[in-house]
């Protein structure tokens, strides 16, 4: 046996200390068999460990049970909720705005006669109360869940959801509740959910602690139709796609999914019913193959091991529980709640009407050939995509749409890019927008066919350079210049402007 040199002992000191600068970088605590990071007086979360793939623990329930949601008592209501029994659906929502104690009883019996009837949860949303029997069934209502309903549907963000869902939490303590249910509300933001339902975790476990109540917590991530849109119905299924596989990472119990066709039942009538079956049909399916098919709910905590999502949730965790204090401090939670509501909702319809935040089909990239049918409308909760909706129904609802015509004066490649700017610009009121004038150089030409044409509304797409040349031309009232070169009796239309005045200010000529 050879002995062991200095070379040997340097190497075996080397690989020591970058273990344990490793350990030092990563922000790890050894506690008994696990890596834990504390958050303040959180309590301790599971973080990134160089042991992760062996402490990923499985689901209590390792398959999380398919779902469907049911805004209103539809006519064929007893056949659509008998085919959703028949293809695996176990968790049924109910919006209690539209279901009267009858409806209520009538669903109830078609899910009781079904013979897997005792694995069937049905989950009643909404602040509304509503007489009625379970006949045996497990019915969660929502007046005992602890849910940030109040902040959401104001227009709050995550932090003030998550200060009032603990706020209501301590409130449901000492009543005698065996197990309590938190509901949070997911929304397109893909990583912010995950790291929001993992802080609804963390803030629920230290109030639990502190009121020394050992009782299990269950998770219900809701639909947040914030951003769904009337219009472009069909992205809907990419947004509550996007909502239910984020709850299966983030480890929700329960987990709502919704029909893309869900907004024209909260929000009026549609005459549109060919889309009803086919809406609800993608909602279950969504639900299948993302929590069976993909397995994304089989671990409890697939995201076990993210320092990102790890520093999220603890952000979320800190701040919502500073929040919460707040609340119990104020003398009115409900007036809180609108204050701190109606400054999240300016930031928000700021950063969407300047188009820092796209929603797709709605403040750009617009269907402008699509057709909304809804009569009796009304309102329930806020959603940020309503205002760009409502100036596209006044112009939609005209006799006669104006019409758009963008002349392209230049070299056409170059100014491709300025010309679908000023294209979409106007798709977003559903307009008609001609670009059949594309690269006209000679000035004289292009003044030529710009007098001549007969649209309400012109733009002028140029270069900078050659946007000066423009000043020659007759203009009419609604010219627009597409850029940030001035021209007299022509507003500029480019990007960062607040997009929403200038068509709304447009529509209000019209209507």
């Amino acid at each position: 046996m050879s002995a062991i040199t200095s070379k040997d002992l340097e190497f075996k000191q080397g690989i020591e200390a970058w273990k344990e600068s490793l350990i030092k970088e990563l922000k790890l605590e050894e506690l008994g068999q696990k890596h834990l990071k504390k958050h303040f007086d959180l309590g301790n979360w599971n973080t990134l460990s160089l042991n992760a793939a062996q402490e990923v623990s499985l689901s209590s329930s390792a398959w999380k049970k398919a779902a469907q949601t049911y805004i209103k008592p539809y006519k064929n209501f007893v056949t659509l909720l008998n085919e959703d029994l028949q293809n695996g659906v176990r968790v049924f929502f109910f919006h209690k705005e539209f279901f009267t104690s009858a409806d209520l009883e009538k669903a109830f019996g078609v899910i009781k006669a079904h013979q897997d009837h005792h694995e069937v949860q049905c989950i009643l949303l909404g602040n509304q109360t509503v007489e009625y029997k379970t006949a045996g069934l497990q019915v969660l209502d929502e007046n005992i869940i602890a849910v940030g309903r109040s902040a959401h549907d104001q227009g709050a963000n995550t932090i003030h959801e998550l200060g009032l869902m603990g706020y209501c939490l301590t409130l449901k303590l000492d009543r005698g509740f065996t197990k309590y249910y938190q509901a949070v509300f997911a929304d397109s933001r893909f990583f912010n959910n995950i790291a929001k339902i993992r802080a609804a975790k963390l803030i629920a476990q230290k109030i639990l602690q502190s009121a020394g109540d050992n009782s299990p917590v269950e998770i219900i991530a809701l639909n947040s139709y914030r951003e769904w849109t009337l219009f472009e119905r069909y992205s809907n299924m990419l947004r509550n796609s996007a909502e239910v596989a984020s709850s299966l990472i983030a480890g929700a119990d329960l987990i709502q999914t919704s029909g893309y066709q869900s907004l024209m039942d909260f929000e009026g009538e549609s005459e549109e019913a060919e889309h009803l079956e086919r809406s609800l049909r993608m909602a279950r399916n969504t639900s299948h193959i993302l929590g069976l098919e993909s397995m994304l709910g089989v671990v409890d905590d697939a995201a076990y091991g993210s320092f990102h999502l790890e520093n999220l949730t603890h952000e979320y965790a800190k701040q919502g529980w500073e929040f919460m204090q707040e609340l119990m401090k104020s003398s009115s939670v409900k007036e809180k709640i609108g204050e701190v509501a109606k400054v999240a909702r300016e930031v928000r319809e700021k950063n969407i009407h300047t188009r820092k935040l796209v929603l797709a089909g709605l403040n750009d990239f617009a269907d402008a050939k699509e057709k909304v049918s809804l009569k009796n409308t009304k309102s329930y909760f806020y959603r940020s995509t309503r205002t760009f909706e409502e100036l596209r129904l006044k112009v939609q609802n005209l006799k006669k749409a104006p019409k758009v015509f963008i002349g392209v004066f230049g070299d056409y490649a170059i100014l491709n890019p300025r010309l679908n700017f000023a294209k979409n610009y106007f798709e977003v009121l559903g307009l008609e927008v001609d670009d059949s004038a594309k690269g006209i150089v000679d000035f004289e030409e292009f003044k030529k066919l710009m007098n001549s044409r007969k649209e309400e509304v012109l733009v002028y797409c140029a270069s900078d350079a050659d946007t000066e040349k423009l000043r020659g031309i007759n203009h009419g009232p609604l010219t627009f210049v597409a850029g940030k070169v001035e021209v007299d009796h022509c507003q500029n239309i480019f990007a960062g402007q607040d997009v929403y005045q200038i068509l709304s200010q447009l529509v209000g000529k019209w209507s």
